[in-house]
Order: structure tokens, then C-alpha cells, then sequence
């Protein structure tokens, strides 16, 4: 039988009444110092990225906007980051990428800016004549700090290449996923689930009154394997965890997209991200989150 998913409707007094207790949460300074830009483990701390990505909603969608050749992912690491250091939005490349632009990377200036690489991992296999071979066997995906900021350059005017000229369109997003929309089927009277997801179909209730974002919200569950036959490892066993990953990847994906009425989902995205959450979001969900978000923001641009 296929998995189904569904998400019910919350109490958005209850959210409120929550977040007036935690007024007093800290708002991050302005001027952190430099070394907090760039930082210095292997892979991102994905629960921070999220938790700033619901601090900031408005600045998901001008860091995509402005580093829109990069993945969602590195788009919201370098607006932190450049945020970090003090700084506006503003062009970043390599050392190599400056030098063919002609502004050079001025002397004493040190890599600033990290994003997320693929990195091949590689074993040894031996041959039957007893010599080995390096074959790849997966793919890591790391930090790496190779990039500096235009203001650490000089030289000739430089203008990044602007964005396609393109709008993002649910339904080319559908046709590329082949996820298929149906009409709801209200499964009794007091049937008060918002939407649902079967196999590679999905439904939206009348009741949800933010259509747009329900149908990302259940299209996310199809990208997260939510509803596959068997789904990976990577797929939580928790439902509740299953409703965080998919409301998670679709905020950010509505965020990213500049969607408008995503206050409750905002909201609802902050109980759980809270130190007294009853069910926080774990950092693994909030990587999958990111990656499928990716996925859809792409898959609308086909």
C-alpha cells in the first residue's frame, strides 16, 4: 500500500501565546567579528542556517535573487556570512574567477567566504595482479572557504551576470516531478487534514486557506520520500517528524520564491525551533529540508 501523509490545522493563538514568552530571545549583533564568517568545520551547521533563514524570511529571497547560480544552501551561506562581516549583498568568486574579471584579489587578503562543495570519496580496490586502483565510492558534500568578496578586490567595473528573466511556475514544477495534483477527498465529515500525499499525487483540502503553500507544502512530501514505497534511511520513522521536514522545506521554498501569507508557517516553524519544543527539529531534517527545497525552487524553473 502507498504511504499517505497529511497535515492537520494548528491552534495559531497557541503559537502566539508561545512566542511572547520567548521575547527575550537574543537577535544576533550586527558586527560579528570576521572569524564568525567563515567557520572552519567540514559541513554547515544546518539547524543555524534554518533558524536564521525563519529570523530573516525576506532575506532568503534577495540572497537567491542576487546569487541566483548557486544552490539554495550556498546562497543563504554567503548573505550570513557577508552579514557576518558587516557587509551588503555584493559579488563573490575565486581568486582565479577575480582575476579573469580583472580586479584582482588585493594583497593580504585572505579566503573569506565558504560555500558547500561536492567532494568525491575514493577507495582501493585490489586487482587480481595485486596492485590496487582508487575508484570512487560516494560523494561528501563539505565546506571549503575558496572565495572572496568583490570588496577585497580592485580593478576594472565589474557587473554579475543577471538573473534569467524567468517566473517560477507550480505547474512546471508538477510536470518536471511528475507529481500528479487530484482533487480532495474529505474521508468523513470532520475530516480536517489541509492536504495529503499518495505516492506521487497529491490533494488539496478547501480548508486550506493558503493554497500555494499547500500544495508545496504536499509536494514536499513526494521529494522527501515521504510516500515512497519504502522510503530511504534518510526519511524519519516519526509522522510528526515527517510534517516538520515537509512545513520546513516548504517555507523555505515559499520564502526563497518571495510567496506572500506565511505568517503561520513562520510562526509554526519557530515553536519548533525552539529550546522547549516539544518535537525540535533536528539538524539532519533541516539538511533535507534545504536539499528539497533546492529541488522544487529548480524543478519550477523547468
Amino acid at each position: 500500500m502507498e504511504a499517505i501523509q497529511h497535515v492537520e490545522p494548528f491552534a495559531l493563538d497557541q503559537l502566539h501565546d508561545h512566542l511572547k514568552e520567548r521575547a527575550g530571545e537574543a537577535t544576533p549583533p550586527k558586527n560579528t567579528p570576521a572569524a564568525a564568517a567563515a567557520p572552519k568545520v567540514d559541513t554547515p551547521d544546518w539547524y543555524e542556517l534554518l533558524e536564521e533563514a525563519v529570523r530573516e524570511p525576506g532575506q532568503l529571497s534577495a540572497a537567491h535573487r542576487f546569487f541566483h547560480k548557486y544552490s539554495l544552501t550556498n546562497c543563504w551561506l554567503v548573505a550570513i556570512q557577508l552579514r557576518a562581516l558587516g557587509l551588503p549583498l555584493m559579488p563573490i568568486n575565486t581568486f582565479n574567477g577575480w582575476l579573469k574579471a580583472k580586479r584582482p584579489v588585493q594583497k593580504g587578503q585572505s579566503k573569506s567566504i565558504s560555500l558547500v562543495v561536492p567532494v568525491p570519496v575514493n577507495i582501493k580496490e585490489k586487482n587480481e595482479d595485486g596492485s590496487e586502483t582508487s575508484k570512487k565510492a560516494f560523494t561528501r558534500f563539505l565546506l571549503r572557504r575558496n572565495w572572496f568578496h568583490m570588496g577585497q578586490t580592485a580593478g576594472e567595473d565589474y557587473t554579475p551576470e543577471p538573473a534569467a528573466d524567468r517566473d517560477w511556475k507550480l505547474e512546471a514544477a508538477l510536470d518536471f516531478l511528475e507529481i500528479k495534483e487530484r482533487a480532495f477527498e474529505f474521508a468523513s465529515v470532520g475530516d480536517k487534514r489541509l492536504g495529503y500525499a499518495i505516492g506521487k499525487e497529491i490533494a488539496i483540502s478547501p480548508l486550506e486557506t493558503n493554497q500555494a503553500y499547500g500544495r508545496l507544502r504536499e509536494m514536499a512530501r513526494v521529494v522527501l520520500g515521504h510516500t515512497a514505497d519504502k522510503p530511504s534511511k534518510a526519511v524519519p520513522e516519526d509522522l510528526a517528524l515527517r510534517d516538520i521536514e515537509a512545513d520546513t522545506t516548504a517555507y523555505l521554498v515559499a520564502a526563497t520564491l518571495g510567496f506572500t501569507g506565511l505568517e503561520e508557517a513562520r510562526l509554526r516553524l519557530q515553536l519548533n525551533l525552539g529550546d522547549s519544543a516539544k518535537l525540535r527539529i533536528p539538524d539532519k531534517c533541516a539538511n533535507r529540508a534545504f536539499s528539497a527545497a533546492d529541488k522544487l525552487i529548480n524543478a519550477g524553473y523547468c
